[in-house]
């Protein structure tokens, strides 16, 4: 049996930025939800991995360094600015139990879906 999570998937967006003198002085962030009940597993290492993203998601101090490295590389990057998805730790939240089989099958699916998006693309 393998256990699913459940968490809302996050944009952390940049809300307002101070720049003084070519380096920042405060960021101020907003981080909308984008997705209400994303689903997770978790590896053997403990992660909280994504079927969907078939990766394990930044949290918020990874999505806060991201968004802040970013622009400190660039300063000369206007709005918009760089978003960043994330999911916090806090938010997962166990949803139920499912077999092995079905847990194959639902690897396999978001696989070929995302194949399939990459195709579209």
């Amino acid at each position: 049996m393998k256990s699913i999570y459940k968490a809302p998937l996050r944009r952390l967006t940049v809300k307002n930025l101070e720049i003084n003198e070519g380096a920042i002085k405060n960021i101020e962030y907003d981080n909308p939800i984008i997705r209400k009940d994303l689903i997770f597993y978790r590896n053997w290492a403990g992660a909280y991995i994504s079927f969907e993203h078939e990766t394990r998601l930044p949290d918020y101090t990874e999505a806060t360094d991201y968004i802040r490295d970013t622009l400190e590389r660039r300063p000369e990057v206007k709005e918009p600015y760089p978003t960043c998805p994330y999911v916090s730790d806090e938010e997962f939240e166990y949803s139920h139990e499912i077999s092995k089989e079905t847990f194959k099958t639902l690897k396999k699916y978001y696989k070929k879906l995302n194949k399939e998006k990459k195709r579209s693309r």
